[in-house]
C-alpha cells in the first residue's frame, strides 16, 4: 500500500548556529527534536523535522515552507 504524503501538523525546525556560514557536516544530528516528534506523533499529530543541516536548505527555502 503507497504511503500519502501530507503536511504535517508540525514542522521541528533544526537551523545552523549561524544561517551565512558555511554548512558543517560535524554537526550532530538534532535528538531532542527527533525524540519530541516521536512523542508527538505517538499522542495522534502528525509532527515532522527538518535538519536544516542535513538538508544543506537556505534561510529562504525554509522560510517559504
Amino acid at each position: 500500500m503507497p504511503v500519502k504524503k501530507t503536511n504535517p501538523d508540525l514542522l521541528l525546525v533544526a537551523p545552523p548556529l549561524l544561517w551565512d556560514e558555511k554548512f558543517r557536516l560535524d554537526m550532530k544530528p538534532p535528538l531532542n527534536l527527533l525524540y519530541l516528534a516521536s512523542w508527538l506523533n505517538h499522542r495522534g499529530l502528525q509532527a515532522r523535522v527538518l535538519d536544516v543541516i542535513s538538508a544543506a536548505t537556505s534561510l529562504q527555502a525554509v522560510l517559504d515552507i
